[in-house]
Order: structure tokens, then C-alpha cells, then sequence
């Protein structure tokens, strides 16, 4: 019998362990209480390396459109450890400028909003910083004259003015899955730390890279992305235990991380093991 039991388990690890690596593939976004507004991912555009992004194409919600020239981001294959792809904004160099950002449904010289852009009390980014910024600063998504969420000086941050949820976060050579929850501390890989809290829903998020449209002030993120998701909650933050459930996805499908009940059935198979050997 125990024996017997030990079999079940060990074939339902190996299985686990050889779908971990197709999950990226065939992965959803987990079932939620909240409602997506947005969502972006780079692994669904079918573009080649080094291909100009002039339309990041939404999953669900507006596309993000690029301003052409010199403000327009690139595709890059295999760029995450699970071999998934990313879409590269390089910086821009030097001085105030349009360098690669994305306008979410409408395009350059357009300073009227569209109708239905993304509301947000729930964001997850998927993200790998290649630089520190210029001059301090990076925009991550902006909401015209509104900074949703970016990095300065070394912290990543909500709104910042006045600052919320500042979080240390520098680190130029990983792929990282940020999250922000209404009224919640901010997140870098699932982990928390500190109290300041961003507590307001983030309304008519527009950009991609800036804070606002015109005139563009924020020379580019020095950052490629893999993944945005924007969720809505109907007033309310989004629950723990949802956040923890996106969170895993992301970090499963972009890291190679197994998800919390994965790394349970991982246990289940070890301690079905030892048991195994004791017995003998």
C-alpha cells in the first residue's frame, strides 16, 4: 500500500515538473473576483527580434500604440528565463523627449483621451530594468499628468506626490513581477516591506513610459516589458488572496517559479519519499 501510494505521488511530481516548462505556453490568468481592464502581454504579438513595436496589441482592453520614429520600441525573442519574449524601450538618452513609450488608443499629436481607457486598483507589471534611468527617473504607466507607477532614485513607487509606496528596487539584471493593490504596500516578487500605501482608484491610465502625453517630459523607460495587467475592483482593494494568485501565474509563466500549490505537491512527493525509506 505504501508503496502503491508513493507511485501516485512520484508520478504526479515528474508530471508537474515536465509541465512546468510548457506552463508559459499554456497558462491563463487565474479566475478572480476583480475585473481586468487591461491586459498586455509581449508573448501574444508574433513579431521577430529586433522588430519595431508600433502596435502592442491588447490581450484585452485598448492597444498601445508607439509615436514612430525614434519613440518606437523593439521585440526581443527569448528574452525571459522561461524563453518568452519582451518588448525593449531603450532609454532615450540624454534631455526631455518622446523616446519609447506607447499610448494607449490613440496616437502622436492626439491630446484628447480616448473614451474607456483603463481604470485601476489592482497592477502587475512583468519587467526587467537594463539601466538606472535618466536622469533618476523611470515611468513605468502614466495617467496624462499623473504618474501611476515608476522607479526614482532607486525606489519604486505609486503616485509621488505625495510619495506612496516608495520600495527599494534597483536591481538591472532580473526579470521581476511588480504588484500594487488599493490601500496595500507594494510588492516585488510576492515580498512586501514598509507601509506607505497608495489608497485611490488610478483612473484614465494612458501611457506606457510617461507621464503625460504633452509635452512629453520623460525620455523612455531604460526597461524591457513582458507583461501588464490592470484590474478594477468596483471600489474596493483587491483581496490577498487574489493578488497571490496572479502574482504565481506571473511569476510561473515569466520565471520559471512554480506557483504555491505546486511547490505543495513538490513537498508531498518528498515526505512520500522519506516515509518511503523509512519503511524499508
Amino acid at each position: 500500500m505504501t508503496r502503491c501510494k508513493f507511485l501516485i505521488l512520484g508520478a504526479a511530481v515528474a508530471t508537474l515538473l515536465g509541465g512546468l516548462h510548457s506552463y508559459a505556453q499554456a497558462g491563463t490568468l487565474p479566475t478572480t473576483t476583480a475585473t481586468v481592464s487591461a491586459h498586455l502581454e509581449a508573448d501574444t504579438q508574433g513579431l521577430g527580434n529586433g522588430a519595431s513595436v508600433n502596435t502592442w496589441s491588447a490581450t484585452l482592453g485598448l492597444d498601445a500604440n508607439s509615436e514612430g520614429g525614434t519613440s518606437t520600441p523593439t521585440f526581443l525573442t527569448g528574452w525571459s528565463p522561461t524563453g518568452l519574449p519582451g518588448i525593449v524601450f531603450d532609454g532615450g538618452g540624454s534631455g526631455a523627449g518622446a523616446d519609447d513609450r506607447l499610448l494607449l488608443g490613440r496616437t502622436a499629436g492626439t491630446d484628447s483621451a480616448p473614451g474607456n481607457l483603463p481604470e485601476a486598483e489592482a497592477i502587475f507589471v512583468v519587467l526587467q530594468m537594463n539601466g538606472t534611468g535618466y536622469p533618476e527617473q523611470q515611468l513605468i504607466l502614466g495617467g496624462d499628468s499623473l504618474k501611476v507607477m515608476g522607479v526614482r532614485n532607486g525606489l519604486l513607487f505609486t503616485t509621488d506626490q505625495p510619495a506612496a509606496g516608495n520600495r527599494s528596487f534597483n536591481d538591472t539584471s532580473s526579470l521581476h513581477v511588480l504588484s500594487w493593490t488599493r490601500g496595500k504596500p507594494l510588492r516585488i516578487d510576492g515580498v512586501e516591506n514598509g507601509s506607505d500605501t497608495a489608497d485611490a482608484l488610478f483612473s484614465n491610465i494612458s501611457i506606457i513610459g510617461d507621464e503625460r502625453l504633452s509635452p512629453p517630459d520623460n525620455p523612455g523607460p531604460d526597461m524591457t516589458f513582458g507583461e501588464i495587467v490592470m484590474y478594477t475592483t468596483g471600489g474596493a482593494a483587491m483581496s490577498d488572496s487574489d493578488r497571490a494568485d496572479v502574482e504565481g501565474h506571473l511569476m510561473q509563466k515569466w520565471l520559471g517559479v512554480p506557483e504555491p500549490s505546486s511547490l505543495a505537491l513538490l513537498a508531498m512527493g518528498g515526505l512520500a519519499l522519506s516515509l518511503r525509506r523509512r519503511t524499508r
